[in-house]
């Protein structure tokens, strides 16, 4: 049977990945589709056919998955839209929309097969374990529980191939990759979370073993030879001090690519930054999350002193690792004062770039206009240091829509100067995005 993915970024996810690869294990047939770079979006999955369609939005582009969702539940004849991924975890009230047939919660390898099954079968979705459908008197309707997948080494390889309808994808020469279950890096401008998100960031959770991540970071780099660096897009990888300094070892040692990931300030002590540089770290992305200590204990669940910020900035500084900072805006007490004390103190810590992640409601929505506003100008200002006093000045008044193209155009150079995407990796994305959309055919039906 066929799956199509409906994803809006054009750059490879390796959640997405594993979760196709767990399908094509079982004889399925999956690809992507990124409505962005289509040329006949509507053409395109009536000669796919799809048996099902999958969506994993996050908090704050969930509205754009619901919409799409809408619009092809009128193209592909009845086959179910499937939403999972944290928002969906999060909010399986979203089963309620138009266009959402069915949620799978937590981990969806094994879920996603037994519906197909289902499927095949003519049988009726609702009550399949670990799903959530909408009852007919409108209550939730939550299937079995089903277990999370301790052994993630268990998984099949991440495939790659479910992008093949974009070599603006599949030819990007950054191998995403992600060593466990912790939170997926954010790395779209823009970008809302909710508060259940927002709990889990830096816990523990889930990973591969040592070996087992080397060697599948090694089988991709076979498979995909333009790979000339690796991008950890989870959290999960220098959560465990132990776990992490045996990874970095054998990573300096087997895999030996530049590399970039995301980290605690209190857990960048100075050996473990010598590992990392040594292991070949070159760009740090910096959860500093708040200007102000009780807000950022709060969102990291640990109590992260200045000092450990500063230190911790200044001990990659020192080891020539490039520095991005993340940071919250709109966390439960913020004020103007404390939001300010974030603008503050990445000024006074001059990242190459800092990223701000707005906390959006229970609905999704933003707190306050004036935290969208700062979270768009934060890169600017981080810039160029002058215009801090005319920046704070301008969050109150309206002009959203050129708030949010300074942060684009800054996002994405970030992107280019951090190495995180190669030149050539942009223009790709550029043509493909734009005027060069995708024109491959898609199987006929009858195929």
């Amino acid at each position: 049977m066929r799956v199509a993915f409906l994803q809006k970024d054009p750059m490879p996810d390796p959640g997405l990945m594993v979760l196709g690869a767990a399908a094509v294990f079982r004889g399925h047939e999956c690809e992507v589709f990124i409505p962005a770079a289509e040329r006949d979006l509507r053409r395109s999955l009536q000669r796919f056919a799809p048996a099902a369609v999958v969506f994993t939005p996050t908090t704050g582009f969930h509205g754009w998955a619901l919409e799409q969702a809408r619009a092809v539940a009128a193209i592909t004849g009845g086959a179910p839209n499937l939403f999972t991924g944290a928002h969906a975890t999060d909010h399986p009230e979203i089963v309620r929309e138009p266009g959402v047939d069915l949620v799978m919660l937590g981990d969806p390898e094994t879920t996603l097969p037994e519906i197909l099954f289902k499927i095949f079968k003519e049988r009726d979705l609702p009550g399949t374990s670990g799903t959530v459908a909408l009852g007919p008197d409108g209550d939730l309707l939550f299937g079995p529980e089903r277990a999370f997948e301790d052994a993630l080494d268990h998984l099949p390889l991440p495939d790659l191939e479910i992008y093949r309808r974009y070599p603006f994808v599949t030819k990007q020469t950054t191998l995403a990759f992600a060593v466990g279950r912790g939170v997926f890096e954010n790395t779209h401008s823009g970008f809302r979370i909710g508060l259940k998100e927002l709990h889990r960031r830096f816990r523990p959770a889930r990973r591969h073993s040592v070996e087992e991540a080397i060697q599948r970071l090694n089988l991709l780099i076979t498979q995909h030879r333009r790979a000339r660096r690796v991008a950890f897009k989870d959290d999960t990888l220098l959560t465990d001090r132990g776990w992490a300094l045996r990874f970095l070892a054998r990573y300096r040692d087997e895999v030996r690519l530049p590399f970039s990931c995301v980290a605690r300030p209190d857990l960048l002590d100075d050996a473990l930054c010598d590992a990392l540089a040594a292991a070949g770290c070159d760009l740090i992305r910096l959860g500093i999350e708040s200007g102000d200590v009780a807000l950022r204990s709060a969102a990291l669940g640990v109590e992260v002193t200045d000092d450990q910020v500063r230190s911790a900035a200044r001990r990659l500084r020192d080891r020539g690792i490039g520095l991005h900072t993340i940071n919250f805006l709109g966390l439960p007490g913020e004020s103007m004062a404390t939001a300010t004390a974030t603008l503050d103190l990445n000024l006074e810590l001059r990242p190459d770039h800092a990223f701000a992640i707005l906390l959006a409601d229970e609905d999704g929505a933003s707190l306050r206009p004036e935290f969208a506003r700062l979270q768009a100008l934060l890169p600017v200002v981080v810039d160029a240091p002058w215009l801090r006093s005319s920046a704070l000045a301008a969050l109150a008044k309206p002009g959203d829509p050129l708030y949010r193209r300074l942060f684009q155009w800054h996002h994405d150079a970030a992107f280019v100067t951090g190495h995180e995407l190669g030149r050539v990796d942009v223009l790709r994305i550029v043509a493909g995005v734009g005027a060069g959309r995708s024109a491959r055919p898609s199987r006929a039906l009858t195929e």
